[in-house]
């Protein structure tokens, strides 16, 4: 379904911003990007002058093994770069698919949409969590959102991202999946952690005829709760000046006022992700100190009572972002829902 067609059938519920939330939870990540790794404006035709690694079709190789509990795993991909366009707001996102070594165009196969979290950076070959899907036989896009981190290579200011342009972004970067000839339209699976995990969990329960599966790591559906503590009614946030920001001391982060009064217009999620009528999987450290494990008891509780049911995995002293360890403590039970939903044999 293109961009517009959704647009006519999935209602938009709720737009972003979690203040206090994204304190917390932008020290959880490390941005090891440097400054010169993003895009220099200055081009010829006043484009961006893009370093080699972020241009179209550059490809990166990748090669290696892992270890879970069900066995040594080996895997063998390429990544591409491939920029998308937004049409609503003229930004390109920067992305890249992941393909197995042996790629074959003439097949189908499933694909996995990996968001990353607040004031991160996309999933590249290094990840954990592309590895195991190319491992299982599927295709992995990745992509930053655009004015999403203060390193992304995508376009857009901090002050232009909300709950609702990173959703924007995702649903063109479905749009684009959707048209590869080479992709299992059935088997398209949304991967997201920490606020991407709000994004895709809500974009699942607006759309959820287009997706097979919901993969959600530490995903902060909850953080409405929070951020309404903060602005408790419409007028707060309607107070602000129109060229409002805030930047916060620790992250650099600056936030506009699209921010946070698309979080306000957003409404609770807990209200309408089981809209969602298919089987989830939300993996869940007891550390974390940015989402408790018990308001995402909450979110596994209004999973249950849909359509669907959530497999709720808790892992015993992770925090907020996984470390290696726990990444491959989840993998196996990633792998078995995977093949519940019928993604994987």
């Amino acid at each position: 379904m293109s961009h517009f067609g959704r647009a006519n059938v999935c209602l938009l519920r709720f737009f972003a911003a979690v203040s206090a939330f994204a304190l917390l939870v932008c020290t959880a990540f490390s941005l090891t990007a440097c400054a010169d790794n993003k895009k220099e404006t200055g081009g010829g035709n006043g484009g961006p002058i893009r370093p080699l690694q972020y241009r179209e079709g550059y490809t990166t190789e990748h090669k290696g093994e892992f270890t879970t509990a069900d066995g040594t795993v080996q895997y063998d991909f390429i990544g591409t770069v491939h920029w998308i366009k937004n049409e609503d707001t003229g930004f390109e996102i920067y992305g890249r698919i992941f393909k197995p070594a042996d790629f074959d165009e003439t097949k189908k196969y499933p694909i996995a949409i990996v968001c990353h979290g607040f004031n991160a950076l996309s999933e590249d070959g290094t990840s954990r969590i592309v590895q195991n899907y190319i491992a299982e036989g599927m295709l992995c896009y990745t992509f930053d959102f655009c004015g999403g981190g203060n390193l992304v290579q995508s376009d857009g200011d901090t002050t232009d991202m909300s709950v609702e342009s990173e959703i924007l972004d995702l649903e063109y970067v479905v749009d684009y999946v959707q048209s590869l000839p080479y992709v299992d339209t059935d088997k398209i699976v949304l991967t997201g952690k920490s606020y991407g995990g709000l994004v895709v969990a809500t974009e699942a329960a607006r759309c959820p005829d287009e997706f097979a599966g919901l993969v959600l790591y530490f995903p902060a559906i909850t953080a409405y709760k929070s951020f309404h503590e903060q602005w408790p009614d419409q007028a707060s946030v309607d107070a602000l000046p129109d060229d409002y920001t805030y930047t916060d001391p620790a992250s650099k982060f600056t936030y506009g006022k699209k921010y946070y009064a698309d979080f306000f217009a957003l409404g609770d999620p807990l209200d309408y992700i089981n809209d969602f009528d298919k089987d989830v999987i939300l993996l869940q450290g007891n550390a974390d100190e940015s989402v408790s494990i018990d308001l995402q008891r909450e979110s596994d509780a209004v999973y249950d009572e849909g359509e669907g049911q959530c497999t709720f995995v808790e892992v015993d002293g992770a925090p907020h972002n996984f470390s290696d360890a726990n990444y491959l403590y989840v993998m196996p039970f990633v792998n078995d829902y995977l093949q519940s939903v019928g993604i994987i044999s």
